[in-house]
């Protein structure tokens, strides 16, 4: 007989049944059998004890009924037997009275379920269907058990080989679940931090590796906060190391917390990349921000420069000021594109290439026309600049300019009482433009103020407005009664920063430069 039958059983239940009938009387064994193939059961019928159990250990059964009486061994040792070959069958005692010892035994072991003779049709159909579903149930919860079984060990393999520490917070606020990784990041045992109260336990953690107690107690505070927390600790025991936690909060509503989530990482590897990084950054841009001289030949100068952020590598701001043939000064501010390591090497580049072709031609329009020609040669790998340069010669009283897609000189001087805007020149320098620059010579006395600066300044922000560059000269031509060229950059710096509300987006550099004879 072959089971998977598919069947309606009485109860209105689709089932798929196999029922094996042992019984010694003829007539029940063929009742029985006609009442339940009638209902769709798949039956197969065995008149001994011996041939049941030879019959059990080869094929499964959903249901096996037995006949209590009329066996050739006792009921007890026959269910016993079968029930070795298939524990998982269910079993259905038809007794003459439940008095019978070997029913009674049976039936409150919970070894099988019995009827008494003589059977109901539509008792036996009822209580056939209710066992086969029992079985099928019990099955199924058992699957149900194995496949959540193996899933929890995927995921618990899977947890504990990501090397993130993971921290389960329940509702109530205790651990329910750490991984491996956790457990090392934090030098607790995984299996101490589950139940433990998540507050003690990561007070004690965290203070244990020498993590600053106000660190500490934020990290604390922000778990009663709907929103997610990221926090960066420095242990100091037994060495260095700095962790990043974020915590999630696990809420589906408002109403129904259910905890939060909390993910360590050990970013001491980035954190010491980074940090050397820096320390780079910092040797290239005190190399590329040169400390230029108070005076210099009749000129007064003051620098200022200020990084966009604090994590910020390198800007792209530059600034220079050295001496050229005949006496005349150079000063040169310009904004290369990029920022970070590759940007402080085409500075670099870029000052050291304007000093040299200064050297043979000191000449605005030939410096910018060259170092163009050079940045253009280097094809994709270049970068572009925009570049003002100006050329100041005290003993004649000239100066000369030009710019490239750089932001205009401001020039103010006593003979004019309105800031004059020098914008002559041409486009960036190594945009792909093939052509010259032009530059203009203008009138340089005692007392004129050259004020150089980048575009971080035009376009500090202010609910999304830029500051431009009318409001610029505005700013410049209101300190010029400071006097100096130092008082006259901090008092525009602090305008720029009431402006934006202290947050700059963009680097900021000036150079300011007065003439003093």
């Amino acid at each position: 007989m072959q089971p998977g039958i598919h069947t309606t059983g009485a109860m209105g239940a689709m089932v798929h049944a196999t029922v094996l009938v042992v019984s010694g009387d003829d007539e029940l064994a063929r009742g029985l059998a006609e009442l339940l193939a009638g209902e769709g059961f798949a039956v197969d019928v065995r008149r001994s004890a011996a041939d049941a159990i030879d019959v059990a250990r080869s094929a499964e059964y959903d249901l096996t009924v037995l006949d209590a009486e009329l066996l050739e061994m006792p009921c007890t040792a026959l269910l016993t037997a079968l029930k070795a070959a298939r524990p998982a069958t269910e079993y259905l005692l038809v007794t003459p009275h439940d008095s019978t010892e070997d029913a009674v035994a049976a039936v409150r072991s919970r070894a099988a379920s019995c009827l008494l003779k003589p059977v109901r049709p539509l008792e036996l159909i009822a209580e056939a269907a209710r066992l086969v579903e029992a079985k099928r149930l019990r099955e199924d919860h058992r699957r149900t058990q194995s496949d959540l079984a193996r899933l929890s060990k995927t995921l618990d393999a899977l947890v504990n080989s990501v090397e993130s520490g993971i921290v389960l917070i329940g509702a109530d606020g205790n651990v329910e679940f750490a991984n491996r990784y956790a457990g090392e990041l934090l030098q607790v045992p995984p299996e101490r931090m589950v139940g433990a109260s998540a507050t003690q336990l990561t007070r004690d953690a965290l203070s244990s590796l020498g993590v600053g107690r106000e660190r500490v107690e934020r990290i604390l505070a922000s778990r009663a906060s709907t929103d997610p927390s990221e926090h960066e600790l420095e242990a100091r025991i037994p060495s260095r190391r700095v962790l990043r936690c974020r915590s999630i909060p696990l809420q589906p509503s408002p109403e129904a917390p259910v905890g939060r989530l909390e993910v360590y990482r050990d970013i001491t590897a980035e954190r010491e990349e980074l940090e050397r990084e820096q320390y780079v950054a910092r040797t290239l841009q005190d190399s590329l921000l040169p400390d230029i001289p108070r005076h210099l030949d009749g000129l007064q100068f003051a620098t200022l420069y200020h990084a966009a952020g604090q994590t910020e590598r390198v800007g792209g701001d530059f600034f220079d000021v050295f001496a050229a043939e005949g006496g005349r000064i150079a000063a040169v501010i310009g904004d290369m594109s990029g920022k970070g390591i590759e940007a402080a090497v085409d500075i670099a580049r870029t000052r050291y290439a304007i000093r040299c072709y200064a050297l043979e031609d000191p000449s605005p329009a030939s410096v910018v026309t060259r170092l163009n020609r050079f940045a253009n040669s280097q094809g994709e790998c270049g970068s572009f600049v925009t570049v003002a340069y100006a050329l100041i010669d005290p003993d004649a009283h000239r100066l000369t300019y030009t710019t490239a897609g750089h932001e205009p000189l401001m020039l103010s001087c006593p003979e004019n009482s309105a800031v004059r805007l020098l914008s002559v020149g041409g486009p960036v320098v190594g945009g792909g433009y093939r052509g010259g620059y032009e530059q203009e010579e203008v009138s340089w006395v005692k007392g004129c103020v050259l004020f150089l600066y980048t575009d971080g300044i035009t376009e500090a922000r202010r609910n999304g407005q830029f500051l431009g560059a009318h409001r610029v000269l505005e700013m410049f031509r209101r300190h010029l009664a400071a006097g100096g060229t130092k008082a006259i950059a901090r008092r525009i710096y602090r305008d720029l920063l009431a402006f934006s509300g202290g947050a700059l987006k963009d680097d900021v550099a000036m150079l300011l430069v007065r003439a003093l004879r």
